[in-house]
């Protein structure tokens, strides 16, 4: 039969089929955990994007003011449950400043320009629709930034969201740059990376 794999072993007994079976499915599942785990980095930086956007360009921003965490963290949990606290978006908002430049240079590229160019080709693919026509209020919207900087953005996050949030309590970007480059080249856990920081600090 074609494309059959080649045999693994002539001694492949009942114990060693179990071990290939158990070590493969926990590589395999610590693959899938590490891409869940970027991901969930570039959402929240996305987040942290939106956040910051809003607070400089949001057109009812006032309305809203020093509540706004508060608020969007109440909706956030009402509709997508857990991991949406005051502290954890507050965190997304420093992620994004501290790492603003990750999408090549895209931070000087609002959130309200890409708004406005998406409203408008939406509006002008669809001329007899609705005039009031607005594409944040839209699935499109979120799936074009997606597709515009979530590449560039898994090419640049390497490490787990935990890793990032223990480099965010370094006020110095030389400094935290450092750490970054180390735990991704010497593959630390988060625990080390602290060790190695606290370390560091008290020499």
């Amino acid at each position: 039969m074609a494309n059959q794999p080649s045999e693994l072993s002539t001694d492949l007994d009942f114990r060693t089929l179990v071990e290939l079976c158990r070590v493969t499915h926990a590589e395999i599942q610590e693959r899938a955990a590490q891409s869940i785990n970027r991901e969930l980095v570039v959402r929240n930086w996305l987040f942290g994007w939106y956040l910051v956007e809003f607070e400089q360009n949001g057109s009812d921003y006032a309305t809203y003011g020093a509540r706004t965490l508060k608020l969007l963290s109440q909706e956030l949990k009402g509709t997508l449950g857990r991991g949406f606290s005051v502290d954890n978006l507050e965190f997304m908002r420093r992620f994004y400043s501290a790492y603003g430049d990750a999408a090549g240079g895209r931070k000087s590229e609002t959130l309200s320009a890409i708004l406005a160019a998406q409203n408008s080709e939406t509006l002008s693919r669809n001329s007899g629709a609705s005039p009031n026509l607005r594409l944040p209020n839209e699935l499109p919207l979120a799936a074009a930034i997606q597709q515009t900087l979530s590449g560039e953005l898994l090419d640049r996050f390497t490490l787990s969201w935990s890793h990032y949030v223990t480099l965010l309590t370094i006020d110095d970007a030389e400094e935290r740059s450092f750490y970054e480059i180390e735990a991704n080249q010497t593959g630390w856990s988060v625990r080390e990376l602290e060790k190695r920081k606290v370390t560091r600090r008290e020499r």
